[in-house]
C-alpha cells in the first residue's frame, strides 16, 4: 500500500524514483530525497474513498478483472490506465515469473483498454474529426501502450497514451521526458518476451535488474531497441499526421519562462498555473464524456 518515490517540489507530483526530471512539469528532481506515498492504485481496487487525499477517479469501466481509468497527468487526448483488480502485481517484472499466466494478463488488460477505447472514444464522430483528422481506422496504430519501470504506483498499470499528444507534453516526449528509453516498456515487447514462455522464466524479487528481462529476451531473439524503436516513430508520425492544434486555440505562447498573449504582449501569468489550468478543462471533458455514454 506504499510506494517509493520522488515528490517534485513544483507540482508535488510523485515521480518514479529514477527520474531526474518531472514527467509532468520538467522541473529537476536530481537534489530530491525519497518518500513514501500511498499506493493509490490498490486503494482504487479496494475501494478507498480518501487517503492523503481524494482517491475518486475518472472510471471508464470496471469489472472483476480489470479497471479502466482516465490518466490524471493526460498526455494526450485520451490517455488512459488499466490495471487488474484480481492480484497484486507490483511491476512488470513479476509477469516473468510465470511467463504464460502474465502473458494472459497482459492481454487481458490490453484487451481491455483497446475495447474503452473504441467504444468510447473512436465510436464518438466529434472525437474523430477534431483530433484523428483523415487517419486510417487502425486503433493499435494509435495507441502507444506499455508501462513504466520503475513505477511510481506498485500495481501493475498498463498506460495507454492514444495520439495525438497535447503540444506541451508532445514538447516534453521529444526532449526525452515521456516514453523514456529503457524505462518505458511497449506491451507489444512485454507480450512477445512472454510468448517464449519457459526461456523467459526469471526468479524476480523486489532487487532483480529490469535489464535481465531485457538481455534474457534479446537472447530469446526480441529486441527491446527494436520495439521502443518502432513505437518512437509511430508516435512522432500520428503527431505529424494528425496536427489538431491551430494558433487559434491557444490564448498564450511559452518561451522558456516566459509568457506572451496571443498579440504578442509579455504576461506575469505563471506557466504552471497555465498548465494545471489547462489539465483541469481536459478533465472536465473526459468526465462529461463519461456522463454522455451512461457510465
Amino acid at each position: 500500500m506504499r510506494n517509493k518515490v520522488k515528490i517534485c517540489p513544483s507540482c508535488q507530483k510523485a515521480c518514479a524514483r529514477t527520474l531526474v526530471q518531472c514527467n509532468n512539469c520538467g522541473t529537476s528532481l536530481e537534489l530530491v530525497e525519497l518518500a513514501s506515498t500511498d499506493n493509490v492504485l490498490m486503494a482504487f481496487v479496494y475501494g478507498i474513498e480518501k487517503g492523503a487525499s481524494s482517491l475518486s477517479i475518472s472510471m471508464r469501466a470496471c469489472n472483476d478483472k480489470h479497471l479502466v481509468f482516465d490518466d490524471p497527468l493526460t498526455v494526450s487526448v485520451c490517455h488512459l490506465n488499466v490495471i487488474p483488480t484480481s492480484a497484486h502485481i507490483p511491476d512488470l517484472r513479476f509477469l516473468f515469473k510465470d511467463p504464460c499466466r502474465g502473458r494472459q494478463i497482459l492481454q487481458g488488460m490490453l484487451d481491455e483498454v483497446d475495447t474503452v477505447c473504441l467504444e468510447q472514444f473512436w465510436s464518438d464522430d466529434l472525437f474523430r474529426a477534431t483530433y484523428l483528422g483523415n487517419m486510417p481506422p487502425d486503433l493499435r496504430a494509435m495507441g502507444s501502450a506499455g508501462m513504466n519501470f520503475p513505477p511510481s504506483q506498485y500495481q501493475l498499470h498498463l498506460q495507454y497514451v492514444h495520439g495525438p499528444m497535447l503540444p506541451f507534453q508532445y514538447a516534453m516526449f521529444e526532449k526525452g521526458l515521456h516514453l523514456q528509453h529503457g524505462r518505458f516498456f511497449p506491451v507489444q515487447f512485454l507480450l512477445a518476451a512472454l510468448a517464449k514462455g519457459e526461456a523467459m522464466r526469471i526468479d524476480v524479487d523486489e532487487d532483480t535488474p529490469v535489464e535481465k528481462i531485457i538481455q534474457l529476451a534479446a537472447s530469446c531473439g526480441v529486441d527491446y531497441n527494436r520495439y521502443w524503436s518502432q513505437m518512437w516513430l509511430q508516435v512522432m508520425a500520428i503527431q505529424k499526421k494528425c496536427s489538431p492544434w491551430q494558433d487559434k486555440d491557444f490564448c498564450y505562447r511559452i518561451h522558456g519562462a516566459r509568457v506572451f498573449d496571443a498579440c504578442g504582449g509579455e504576461s506575469d501569468v505563471d506557466v504552471k498555473s497555465i498548465q494545471a489550468a489547462d489539465a483541469t478543462r481536459q478533465h472536465n471533458k473526459l468526465h462529461w464524456k463519461i456522463r454522455r455514454m451512461g457510465g
